[in-house]
């Protein structure tokens, strides 16, 4: 019996330390309480104050050296500053805990500090546990020769048109010919029937889906080296969870912005990137700005596709450089792309139809424009395309403005390259795939001025101030001319744009998630 009692204590022996620990920092609170009051003759509520911090600093040391084996100094005054929250935390649960349980449900309050303090304990040791003193198991090889298990961790995947879905497609179809073992969790609906694909169903509540996707990233995490997310909300907050559940390192890759699509589709702000982070904002924006800083300081590296975003970054979320490393987007031949010229008198735009593409605006410029010949098909899917549907009726333009279904991206690259010019008028574009692809494919592309694309690449192109309805409308127009496209379309054939392939792209990463921290 007693050898069982000590192999049960062994086998949970970092919670019976917690235990421990706790009592003993209680009942240092409390002797030191007497002390101060009683021998020294302080008032005893400044003696329950210094008492209380003292025995604050017992708790803490105890637990991350002891308890939890955390030697790290280096952090040690952020942990102790969110440990110090946490406790604050518990104070206020403790007491909206005993109102409800007393008051409400006539439990007796001996019992009910009991059931508060148990639940208050396994609550804490989870937070100390796997966030203020989790350990970081770097299982990453050392050699970059070596093989990787990777889960990638998407909000989208194809059909789905976007760039999160083309990269995610792209990079893990490259990184499994390198020789790494990939497997993919994605919102989506079922019936993909690709292997190592795993699909969310978007039907759900989003609390629901959240928790759909916790979970299977947490069983899909203890199969894999690391978690490689591309958003930071809707796939990237229950991912990174998961994995640090299962001690496994997360890397970002960014490509919009989550904080700022969440307002401007909210109706908080009407200004492009970089305008927004340099504005005031709204209490719901800066606690949402708190979330995002929290959610990626628990993120151990982070990839960007472009300068704009890595400076956004790192002066309003606080990351630090050594976080930071920039792969720039694949920008691959499409010589094979064949151009569908059933769409030669159409202008194309493909994309999420959501407010920051600036669709709305667009719809009513091309109404007004005097060209029957010409129509302007958008591709695509998303919260606002029934919204576009009663615009483009009420303009009286279904006759010229028609949205498609969302196509497969083969298919969507045939029909830009065979279209009179792509348009994209989004209020921010920070990296777009879709551009570069129709600069590979030669195809006259209007673009806004507002992207993280470097500028010798820009320089080149039409682009277009996307808050300006002049602006767009006198772009379009000077497109629709045969002889203004023609050259247009000669200028870009010639313009040397060295091609990145997706390999490169791929060996890139292996590189960035072989960084030793």
């Amino acid at each position: 019996m007693v050898a069982f009692i000590i192999k049960q204590i062994y086998k949970y022996k970092t919670f019976v330390k917690y235990i421990i620990s706790g009592c003993l920092a209680g009942g240092t609170d409390l002797i030191l309480l007497f002390v101060f009051t009683d021998i020294f003759g302080i008032w005893y509520l400044l003696s329950a104050v210094l008492a209380f911090i003292l025995a604050f600093f017992v708790s803490f040391f105890l637990q991350k050296f002891w308890t939890f084996r955390d030697n790290n100094r280096e952090k040690m005054f952020g942990q102790m500053k969110s440990y110090f929250i946490v406790c604050v935390i518990n104070l206020g649960v403790n007491t909206v805990g005993m109102y409800i349980l007393v008051d409400k449900f006539k439990v007796m309050y001996i019992l009910a500090q009991i059931i508060m303090s148990g639940l208050i304990a396994i609550s804490s040791f989870i937070i100390y546990r796997f966030f203020i003193f989790k350990k970081q198991k770097l299982i990453l090889p050392n050699g970059e020769n070596k093989k990787l298990k990777i889960l990638i961790a998407t909000g989208i995947y194809p059909p789905d048109i976007g760039g999160p879905a083309t990269y995610a497609k792209k990079l893990s179809e490259e990184l499994a010919r390198l020789g790494h073992e990939i497997k993919i969790i994605s919102y989506g609906e079922c019936g993909g029937g690709e292997k190592n694909l795993y699909l969310i169903g978007r039907k759900t509540n989003i609390i629901f889906r959240y928790l759909k996707y916790f979970f299977q990233a947490y069983q899909l995490s203890g199969r894999v080296d690391l978690v490689y997310i591309l958003d930071l909300m809707s796939a990237g907050l229950p991912a990174t969870i998961a994995a640090k559940f299962k001690s496994r390192r997360v890397v970002f890759r960014t490509g919009g912005d989550f904080l700022w699509e969440k307002a401007f589709q909210s109706g908080w702000t009407d200004l492009p990137l970089r305008k927004y982070y340099e504005s005031k904002h709204s209490g719901k924006e800066k606690l949402l700005l708190n979330l995002c800083r929290w959610l990626v300081n628990k993120i151990d590296l982070i990839l960007f596709s472009s300068q704009l975003q890595a400076e956004i970054y790192r002066k309003y979320y606080g990351l630090p450089v050594n976080k930071i490393v920039i792969i720039y987007n694949a920008s691959p031949a499409l010589s094979e792309v064949k151009p569908d010229n059933n769409y030669n008198n159409s202008v194309v735009y493909a994309g999420r139809l959501v407010k920051l593409k600036n669709l709305e605006r667009l719809i009513n410029i091309f109404a007004k424009i005097d060209n029957k010949q010409t129509k302007l098909l958008i591709f695509g899917e998303g919260p606002e395309k029934n919204k576009l549907k009663i615009l483009i009726k009420k303009l009286g333009a279904d006759d010229k403005i028609i949205i498609k279904e969302k196509v497969e991206h083969k298919k969507l690259l045939e029909i830009i390259s065979g279209s009179r010019f792509f348009i994209l008028p989004s209020v921010t574009e920070i990296s777009p795939n879709l551009a570069l692809e129709c600069i590979g494919l030669g195809q006259p592309i209007i673009l806004t001025k507002e992207t993280g694309l470097k500028s010798d690449l820009t320089n080149n192109l039409i682009k277009i101030n996307p808050l300006s309805e002049d602006d767009i409308r006198d772009k379009i127009n000077f497109l629709l001319k045969t002889d203004n496209l023609i050259k247009y379309r000669q200028e870009l054939k010639n313009l040397k744009i060295g091609q990145r392939e997706w390999k490169a792209v791929a060996i890139e990463h292996i590189s960035a998630f072989n960084i030793s921290r």
